[in-house]
């Protein structure tokens, strides 16, 4: 605390103040309202110039003070709005960076798909390829069948004719004999060509299965995708 003299109006005042500077301040101020009221009201006495000098600057400082709660309450509006800008920008980028990474993953879905339609193309393909080898099956049993008549028309008649006193020729005899081991050898290799063609479209069908499900997969995650982007938005 340091001591201030203060003069007002020929009365001196020994102060204490731990801040002389802004006494000496109030001092100024106050001989300066003195000086513009006792212009203003000459005929008015030292005490009542006085008086409405502090009643003015009381006023000035009130004012001042409610003008500084102003801009303090609107300081602080600002301040409230500034936050639910950036808010608002963070939950702006925010977005934006989910519907980026929701766009790249729909492009990356669609190459997928793109490449599951080439492998469906060629699974339809494949099913085509199937209905032929079932149409060539079906030839081939048939074919087969003719042949199994002609190998049991063949033993009656070598039965009949064995059983007859005449005894067939050598000739027939080879002849039969060779037909018989077509007949066997055929059978065989159908048999073996029927069970890698069965195989083949056991194969084929969980291939197209297996394609299907992918399929609806991938349209079932780029539906998804596509609603959660606009949930975002």
């Amino acid at each position: 605390m340091e001591k201030v003299k203060v003069s007002i109006s020929g009365h001196d005042f020994n102060l204490r103040s731990d801040n002389p500077e802004r006494l000496r301040a109030a001092e100024s101020e106050l001989k300066k309202k003195i000086s513009q009221i006792s212009e203003a009201a000459a005929g008015m006495s030292l005490t009542d110039t006085v008086i409405l000098s502090a009643l003015d600057i009381a006023d000035e400082a009130e004012s001042a003070k409610n003008d500084c709660d102003m801009y303090k309450k609107q300081s602080e509006e600002l301040k409230k709005q500034l936050e639910e800008y950036e808010q608002h920008g963070s939950n702006m980028k925010s977005a934006q960076e989910e519907l980026s990474a929701a766009q790249d993953r729909i492009k990356l879905l669609e190459t997928e798909n793109n490449e599951l339609i080439a492998e469906n193309d060629k699974a339809l393909a494949l099913k085509e390829e199937n209905a032929e080898l079932v149409e060539k099956n079906k030839a081939l049993e048939n074919k087969l069948a003719q042949l199994e008549t002609s190998w049991n028309n063949l033993k009656r008649d070598y039965a009949r004719s064995h059983n007859k006193k005449d005894d067939v020729s050598g000739a027939n005899e080879q002849e039969i004999a060779v037909l018989k081991d077509t007949v066997n050898t055929y059978e065989k290799t159908f048999d073996e060509y029927v069970k890698q063609k069965s195989a083949e479209i056991a194969e084929l069908n969980d291939e197209l299965n297996a394609l299907k499900k992918k399929y609806s997969d991938l349209n079932q995650q780029m539906s998804e995708i596509v609603n959660d982007g606009q949930m975002t938005l």
